[in-house]
């Protein structure tokens, strides 16, 4: 069984709808302070509270800003950075905001950002800069994903490994009763037959027991008549 678990794993990964995926930034839009913005938008299997959490410690690693929004008592829609300067992205400083929430496959995760007011960067006017964004969230899919695939394939096989002992305790079990119930039927024979005899051997000593009785009552009756 241990030689399959890999092969099972890998084809429950294969059943995942990865056509639900989008394994590269994708160009979108996004409505902020009241008007759409340009972003890139990822649909991703991991639950937003996961993912946000997994991006934010891959942006304080790798390029040492941290978003705002998620802590012990926090969990927002919207991660933001105020006035930070992203050298791998601009040298000029901006605000980074991330909008990450839950869909029906996993988690819709929106990227952008703003060099000041009302200015956005879109591929059209700042394409180095979008590129870069691009770049950078094409580096965090390549870090975190096999990350993510990786435990659940681990999750998958310690669950297999866990049911496969179960079932095997349950056919155990099932064995062991199913020779309990035999032997107990052929006990349960034994003792039908047994009772049949003993019944016999009862009805035979009732009648003769009655025989004797009628026996003793003729003999007093002749001893008092002597």
């Amino acid at each position: 069984m241990k030689n399959n678990i890999p092969l099972f794993c890998f084809a429950i990964l294969l059943n995942l709808d990865l056509s639900a995926q989008s394994l590269v930034p994708e160009k979108s839009t996004i409505m902020h302070n009241d008007k759409t913005r340009p972003c890139l938008m990822l649909k991703l299997d991991p639950e937003p509270k996961m993912l946000k959490n997994a991006w934010i410690n891959f942006l304080e690693k790798e390029y040492d800003f941290k978003l705002k929004g998620m802590g012990w008592f926090s969990n927002k829609d919207l991660l933001h950075a105020e006035e930070v300067t992203i050298l791998k992205l601009s040298s000029r400083k901006m605000d980074f905001y991330t909008h990450v929430v839950e869909d029906e496959n996993g988690s819709e995760m929106k990227v952008f950002a703003s060099l000041g007011y009302d200015i956005y960067l879109n591929e059209e006017n700042y394409p180095v800069e979008f590129k870069a964004l691009n770049e950078m969230m094409l580096s965090f899919l390549k870090q975190y994903l096999p990350e993510y695939y990786n435990h659940k394939i681990e999750e998958t096989s310690e669950r297999v490994v866990s049911l496969t002992k179960e079932i095997k305790s349950l056919n155990e079990d099932i064995k062991d009763n199913n020779d309990h119930i035999d032997k107990l039927a052929k006990e349960i024979d034994e003792y039908k037959v047994n009772l049949k005899e003993k019944s016999q051997k009862l009805k035979d000593a009732e009648i003769k027991l009655k025989g004797r009785q009628d026996k003793l009552e003729r003999i007093r009756i002749k001893l008092q008549k002597l």
